[in-house]
């Protein structure tokens, strides 16, 4: 199946262009930019959650997220603060640097361009703000997002949390992506929102719909990971792909759902990540033939990769409702004194 979004998909008629539509065309010139730049560029932010729920908008089916919850309005990205500038000027606004404020943010750009000084448009479409038409949006450059490093943004981490950010080609002569034009992966979302909730205290009813929202992502992500692998029998494979190289990306989801605090806040907001291990095991048990998956993978690991999440959340969650308990009880009998 070919997921990605081809330039109608995001076509409005609006004379305000919606939001996920203004970061593919953003993500356009930076493509074409990219020579440019020293390092990743990489999407962040709600407008990656888009992004994702569009390259599989045809497995949610008729259950769509709501766009009004996914959806933000400004676009987010994460790079160096050494490239700023280069990515101003790719864009056609003025830099403007963050000197004196607080991490994560590096700088801001109102969408007004640099000759006219109006709000940039395209075919008389505007990039701004669809509930206030006479303000441009903006673009944040931060230096990571909640949850991350730089160092999650570099090297082999680098492939780990993020994918190439694709468009469709104007051209036979046009690229469709670029090593350094990147968006984060939908489980790095996943991560992303998790911080959200625990550590800066976000709107739960956004931050959980857009965790809901990556779980059917994350599964057919794993999987065309897992279908990237090569027959490990067939030496004559010139760029062989090994199960323990695609294996990473299923340890990482693991590893960031089985720490303490996303335990506690899939217990408080009612998330049921071991759904993804389930899932994904289903499918290689009903297609074992379409993988080159160890059978012990399937039967056994994720099994009990999703059986060690689920009873993790299960005894944290008895464990809050037991205190919650021992706490009334404490109240009542100070009442009745």
């Amino acid at each position: 199946m070919n997921h990605l979004p081809a330039d109608g998909f995001f076509m409005s008629p609006d004379p305000v262009i919606p939001p996920f539509e203004q970061a593919y065309i953003l993500n356009k010139k930076l493509i074409d930019k990219a020579n440019t730049l020293s390092d990743p560029v990489i999407t962040v932010g709600g407008q990656a959650i888009q992004y994702w729920v569009a390259y599989y908008r045809e497995l949610y089916r008729d259950a769509l997220p709501d766009a009004r919850l996914v959806t933000s309005v400004d676009v987010d990205y994460a790079a160096r603060r050494h490239d700023v500038a280069a990515i101003a000027a790719a864009l056609g606004v003025d830099p403007n640097m963050n000197e004196q404020g607080q991490p994560p943010s590096l700088a801001r750009f109102a969408l007004v361009d640099l000759k006219t000084q109006q709000i940039k448009n395209v075919d008389g479409r505007f990039f701004a703000d669809p509930d206030s038409p006479e303000r441009p949006n903006t673009v944040d450059v931060i230096d990571f997002p909640s949850g991350f490093s730089y160092k999650d943004f570099s090297g082999d981490r680098l492939q780990l949390n993020t994918e190439r950010f694709m468009i469709e080609q104007d051209s036979a002569t046009s690229a469709e992506s670029h090593e350094l034009i990147r968006i984060i992966n939908p489980i790095a979302c996943i991560r992303a929102r998790l911080s959200n909730l625990s550590d800066l205290k976000r709107n739960p009813a956004i931050e959980v719909a857009r965790i809901k929202a990556m779980m059917l992502p994350v599964v057919y992500f794993l999987l065309e990971k897992f279908d990237a692998v090569t027959d490990p029998a067939d030496e004559a494979e010139r760029c062989p792909v090994r199960f323990r190289e695609m294996k990473a990306y299923l340890d990482e989801f693991f590893r960031i759902s089985m720490q303490e605090t996303n335990i506690r806040v899939q217990v408080e907001h009612n998330i049921s990540l071991h759904l993804i291990l389930e899932q994904l095991a289903a499918v290689f048990e009903a297609e074992p033939e379409s993988y080159y998956v160890p059978q012990a993978f399937w039967t056994k690991e994720l099994p009990i990769k999703a059986a060690a999440l689920k009873n993790n959340v299960a005894r944290i969650g008895r464990d809050k409702q037991r205190r919650a308990e021992q706490q009334r009880q404490k109240e009542m009998r100070g009442n009745k004194k």
